[in-house]
């Protein structure tokens, strides 16, 4: 029993060593019982049932749920309730807020003045333009309750927060009581978290808990959701499967705002610290809990460099150093890097929907040798703007890329022809 964190640079790899755990099924498991696995997302999901069938001959008998949905699940279960939805639910709330806020803008509740100011300031349909704030604010309290839940306790108790650079709190503070009101003895998600951490804490409880948990590909998990596997990982076999953009240290890092604001330069890779700061965050989060964190990768590995520029460039991530200033010699017509220059985020959109029909059409070519692919020429257009990185590697069974963009700028489109998939999700 054991909070395990397996880390490497290559997704790939990872997937194999899912691939390999999943072999051999957990004591305890009856043979028709599926083993939970979590996930971000469905992509991911996707992706690897079709890499542990590659690996495995097959990929059965596993349940794909998001960390909201295991923990909430992992509630009931180990506080031996009936699964039920509540309205603090996250596809539930929107409706129950569009509701209330039907009711209190009917009844002219000075409270949401502002919220009836913007409902009735357009010549849009008004039920749309509520239905669409409710579920903007339902966005917002869900990530209250994941990431603010001491707002929101204070706010239940009739407190205000001491920010008063935020009046908006006044309208948010009513409707969360309100919807507390009208919920009843329905426990929020951070009453059910904290009635699951004193269930899991206490050693002579006899929760109903799967016997092994999987976690792949966690970008960024809560503090709360983080304790509850810390403390699963107390009574059963938790693993976390966590890809890593460099092999280094990279959470002393400066950016170049704080850098400059602290009057000095910045050392080490650049686009990694100014970049890679979420990643950052976790990683120290994460390391906070103190998992086991076997050795899953040899120096030897990384050795070869490939010449190319988004080959120098993840190797430069992967030792979290400083691009170098030497020149390299590249082929001429290296493809590892495209920059395209934009004049707004529609061209960008068009830009990228051209470059995945691109690769696409890579990969159907190359599962049917003899077909060439079609080549598409196109010029440069539009203006010059800020760029954005998009790394990616192509493997035998497909493309995986991850596409960075902002609102004015370029697309940058990195194709790695073999090897690991290095530049991690912050990292690109």
């Amino acid at each position: 029993m054991a909070f395990t964190l397996i880390q490497h640079p290559d997704l790939g790899h990872l997937a194999a060593l899912l691939a390999r755990q999943l072999r051999t099924r957990p004591p305890g498991l009856s043979p028709l019982e599926a083993e939970p696995l979590v996930v971000q997302t469905k992509g991911m999901e996707k992706w690897l049932a079709l890499e542990c069938a590659r690996a495995n001959g097959s990929y059965s008998r596993v349940e794909a749920l998001t960390p909201v949905q295991f923990v909430m699940k992992l509630g009931f279960l180990a506080l031996g309730q009936r699964e039920d939805r509540t309205v603090f639910e996250k596809d539930v709330l929107p409706w129950a807020l569009f509701r209330l806020l039907g009711r209190e803008l009917a009844a002219q509740v000075p409270e949401v003045d502002e919220l009836a100011r913007y409902v009735n300031g357009s010549h849009e349909d008004k039920t749309l333009r509520l239905f669409s704030l409710a579920r903007t604010l339902a966005d917002l309290f869900d990530q209250y309750l994941l990431y603010r839940p001491q707002w929101l306790e204070t706010w239940e108790t009739g407190g205000r927060l001491d920010m008063p650079h935020r009046p908006e709190q006044v309208w948010q503070a009513h409707l969360w009581r309100r919807l507390q009101s009208e919920a009843g003895d329905t426990p929020t998600r951070a009453d059910f978290f904290q009635r699951l951490k004193k269930r899991l804490e206490d050693p002579r409880s006899t929760a109903n808990l799967p016997p092994r948990v999987v976690l792949f590909g966690m970008s960024l998990l809560p503090p709360r959701f983080l304790e509850v596997f810390a403390l699963l990982g107390e009574r059963i076999d938790v693993t976390l499967y966590l890809q890593l953009p460099s092999l280094m240290y990279w959470g002393d890092l400066e950016s170049d705002r704080r850098a400059r604001q602290a009057g000095r330069l910045g050392t080490g890779n650049r686009l990694l610290a100014n970049l890679g700061r979420t990643g950052q965050e976790f990683m120290d989060l994460l390391l906070g809990f103190a998992p086991h964190t076997p050795d899953t990768w040899d120096e030897r590995e990384f050795a070869t460099v490939r010449p190319t520029l988004l080959g120098h460039l993840q190797d430069d991530l992967l030792w979290c150093r400083e691009s170098q200033t030497e020149p390299v010699s590249l082929a001429a017509d290296d493809p590892s890097l495209r920059i395209a220059r934009c004049t707004g985020p529609l061209r960008e959109v068009e830009v990228l929907h051209d470059l995945l029909l691109d690769a696409l059409a890579d990969v159907r070519a190359a599962d049917r040798p003899g077909v060439p692919p079609a080549v598409h020429h196109r010029r440069p257009v539009g203006l010059a703007g800020k760029p954005h990185l998009a790394a990616g590697s192509r493997r035998s069974g497909g493309w995986h890329r991850g596409f960075f963009s902002r609102r004015a700028g370029a697309v940058v489109r990195g194709s790695l022809r073999a090897g690991w998939s290095g530049v991690g999700t912050d990292a690109a």
